[in-house]
């Protein structure tokens, strides 16, 4: 098993993730680390690889992505990424990450 990397996420993210609702998270920067093929890293008891990443405006995720990313419209999304203090213009640049189980789930 490759090394785990570390992946942070809040306590309902973790749980939409855990429940099959979330393949994406978006992030204000990128790690080396946050990369295709090794990186894995662990929610719970299961681990997740990256599959694909990279840089994006918020308008994209917001109006196509919003259900990778774990919210049933884009208005839960704005409501949400505003909550933590997130730029949601349309211009906003995020780093994406998707991924999918990985290994013996």
């Amino acid at each position: 098993m490759p090394d785990l990397i570390h992946l942070s996420f809040s306590p309902e993210m973790e749980k939409a993730i855990l429940e099959g609702r979330k393949i994406m998270t978006s992030r204000r920067e990128s790690r080396p680390e946050w990369r295709p093929g090794p990186g894995v890293f662990r929610v719970g008891d299961r681990n997740y690889q990256i599959v694909a990443c990279w840089w994006g405006y918020y308008k994209l995720i917001r109006d196509r992505l919003y259900a990778a990313e774990g919210f049933s419209s884009p208005e839960e999304l704005d409501q949400y990424f505003r909550g933590l203090g997130y730029p949601t213009h349309d211009r906003a640049h995020y780093f994406m990450i998707f991924f999918r189980p990985w290994g013996d789930q």
